[in-house]
């Protein structure tokens, strides 16, 4: 399948239309393209055969499987049937800048000009995975959404889109005159602030295992639920049962609940809920709050039980502010993969 991409190599400048040609007309030929969403765990990647289509042919691979990115995107590419593809965008997790890209989650580097003469592309986008997933909203039908809170949108003001998974992503999205940007951001690495009495020492406890600087990834993040499991059990005074996440997930909604595993993901919805309203607050996020990632999608018993809401309106003088702010849960698993390629529609 590569050989059969092959085409010069080269990352080919942007060309405007000629004057009178429809600018869609003008691109037509890019399509189908390539779509990707890695992110420090799975790498998941689709083809859309054209603007506004839904990704077919989705696969995904667990990173752990492959010696480094690269070989990651040629395994999916020697899967593709049918398709000559010459473009591509990628959702990847961390900051983009330049040439040389390193995950934040995995100990993985890549240098795009490489990866797109390794493919045989023309080209190959990149772009934040909270960009890309903020990109995918204006899309998404409202059946596409589970609502999470009260309150109505602001349609001129920014919306903030926040997911945990693997890390925990934070982006902004604003209406613009020409359309939609995003906004990525760091956010998710931003310090841990503790409210409560049990959160007091839910942070001492963690800063045994992060260090002094614990962030709310560091909490919040996938791996934040196990560590949060544990230091619960401490603080009850229990033993540590060293359950992994999708342990508790699994006990704390399916079958006879655990009441441990009940109790770690009700108080991590309710941090959340507080960091969440803290973006909001931030923002200025009166457009809305949007959740993704994939976490929450296991969990929205947890998630609508009350907890969440009540600590991100929890905001003192301006808790009248935040109440007024919707908040909806992003239901669909391709949602990125559709962001990714909003952001070559816009590249045109």
């Amino acid at each position: 399948m590569v050989n059969r991409l092959r085409r010069n190599g080269k990352i080919m400048p942007k060309q405007s239309p000629p004057s009178g040609e429809p600018k869609l007309e003008c691109r037509a030929h890019s399509w189908p393209v390539l779509v990707g969403d890695i992110g420090g765990t799975n790498a998941r990647f689709a083809v859309i055969e054209s603007p506004g289509a839904l990704p077919t042919q989705v696969v995904s691979m667990r990173n752990a499987d492959f010696p480094g990115f690269p070989a990651v995107v040629a395994a999916y590419l020697a899967q593709v049937t049918g398709k000559e593809l010459r473009r591509g965008a990628l959702a990847v997790a961390g900051p983009i800048e330049g040439d040389l890209f390193r995950f934040s989650n995995i100990a993985w580097e890549f240098s795009v000009s490489a990866l797109v003469r390794q493919l045989g592309l023309e080209s190959l986008l990149l772009v934040n995975d909270f960009e890309a997933l903020a990109l995918s909203i204006p899309g998404l039908l409202p059946s596409e959404f589970l609502v999470v809170g009260g309150g109505h949108p602001v349609e001129t003001s920014p919306i903030a889109v926040i997911g945990p998974g693997t890390g925990l992503g934070v982006a902004g999205l604003l209406r613009e005159p020409e359309g939609w940007r995003a906004i990525p951001t760091e956010g998710g690495h931003s310090d841990f602030a503790p409210v409560t009495d049990l959160e007091i020492e839910l942070l001492r406890l963690l800063r045994r295992k992060f260090g002094e600087e614990v962030s709310a990834e560091n909490v919040l993040c996938g791996n934040g639920i196990a560590a949060m499991h544990d230091a619960l059990a401490v603080i009850h005074g229990d033993p540590p049962r060293g359950l992994t996440t999708a342990e508790i997930i699994d006990r704390g909604t399916h079958g006879v609940i655990d009441d441990s595993c009940a109790r770690t993901l009700s108080l991590y919805c309710e941090i959340l809920g507080g960091f969440v309203g803290n973006v909001a607050l931030i923002a200025g996020a009166r457009g809305g709050v949007v959740l993704g990632g994939g976490i929450l999608p296991r969990i929205p018993r947890y998630l609508t039980a009350g907890g969440f809401r009540r600590r991100f309106e929890a905001k003192g003088m301006m808790s009248h502010y935040v109440a007024a702010i919707p908040t909806r849960l992003i239901l669909p698993g391709d949602a990125a993969l559709r962001g990714a390629a909003a952001s070559l529609e816009r590249a045109g």
